[in-house]
C-alpha cells in the first residue's frame, strides 16, 4: 500500500496524521520518507536550455 500526504508546512503535521498512518497500516512494516515539496517551475527555468527553448528570458 502506498500513501502521499502533502502540507503547506511542516507545521501542519500534528497527531491527526501519524493516528491515520497507524490506522492504515496497522502492524504492517512501513518506511516514511521526509522531502521538500519542489517548485518545478522554477527548477526547469533555472536551466538555461529550457528557457531558450520556452522564449523566456
Amino acid at each position: 500500500m502506498y500513501t502521499t500526504h502533502h502540507f503547506k508546512s511542516a507545521a501542519d503535521i500534528d497527531v491527526n496524521i501519524l493516528n491515520a498512518i497507524k490506522t492504515a497500516f496497522k502492524d504492517k512494516p512501513i518506511v516514511i520518507t521526509i522531502e521538500e515539496d519542489a517548485d518545478e517551475t522554477s527548477f526547469l527555468l533555472a536551466e538555461p536550455e529550457n528557457r531558450i527553448m520556452l522564449k523566456i528570458n
